[in-house]
């Protein structure tokens, strides 16, 4: 079952939503994407192994921050992917708040970060000519969208996608190997007087790697968690903010690795 059978459609806590690609200023929208694409595979080889956690290699976060005007960005919880559990817990918010005044200033903030793993060097027992790796997700969130739109001069925007990231990496050939397939899921919502908010239970995400592993190479395989938050506005009246949570105490809010083969 794909991420898109499991989401439903946003709704909005006035009734209204709307669907259409991004616009200009002035023209309220909401936008859903989920995006799974997958190709199909090629014969496929047994694996030769299964990982599962705790997993060998580096757990690595990083996270990029822009602020322009009034307001913040915020990671919060555990943030660093745990190779010993194989999950990542974490919540993060971009909000734009209205500045002082009656002048039209421009407000943005934007949060993108990464949590994930970098393994340690692995070499197949036996050459595998065909071989199909693939890496395992399960991602259980939610997500909220809220704007404030002053009038039809002003500005309001708030955007959010989670995304899941993979590489295999050979060390020995110096080449790297990308999925066939993909995982991103976002929402985009501007310049209308509402909240859009969502709960995405139990997805499984699978990304497959069609390529030849050689028993004489070293290769090493990094995935991740991709979140980004952004909000926009323009103008006294209007505000918005873009919540994801990948921990929430009432639920089962996380991301997790649940496996690799190769």
């Amino acid at each position: 079952m794909t991420p898109s059978s499991r989401v439903r459609a946003p709704r909005t806590r006035n009734g209204s939503s709307r669907s259409a690609p991004l616009a200009v200023p002035a023209v309220a929208l909401l936008a859903l994407t989920v995006v799974l694409v997958v190709a199909a595979p090629l014969a496929e080889s047994a694996p030769v192994v299964k990982l599962v956690a705790p997993y060998s290699g580096t757990p690595f976060q990083t996270a990029a921050h822009y602020h322009q005007g009034c307001g913040f960005n915020h990671i919060a919880h555990d943030l660093l992917f745990s190779a010993t559990t194989g999950a990542a817990h974490l919540n993060q918010e971009s909000r734009a708040q209205r500045c002082p005044g009656s002048t039209n200033v421009l407000t943005i903030f934007q949060t993108t970060s990464d949590t994930g793993i970098n393994s340690s060097a692995f070499s197949p027992t036996t050459s595998v000519p065909l071989a199909h790796a693939k890496v395992r997700w399960a991602l259980t969130y939610d997500w909220e969208l809220h704007t404030t739109w002053g009038n039809s001069s002003q500005t309001t925007y708030a955007f959010f996608s989670v995304e899941v990231l993979a590489s295999i990496y050979d060390a020995t050939t110096g080449a790297t190997y990308l999925p066939t397939n993909s995982y991103l899921n976002s929402v985009t919502q501007s310049d209308l007087n509402s909240s859009s908010f969502l709960h995405v239970s139990s997805v499984p995400v699978t990304l497959f790697f069609n390529l030849s592993l050689s028993s004489t190479d070293l290769y090493q395989y990094n995935t991740s968690l991709r979140i980004i938050t952004t909000v926009d506005t323009i103008g006294p009246g209007s505000d918005a903010f873009s919540i994801v949570l990948f921990y929430y105490p009432r639920v089962a809010d996380r991301a997790a690795l649940d496996w690799v083969t190769y």
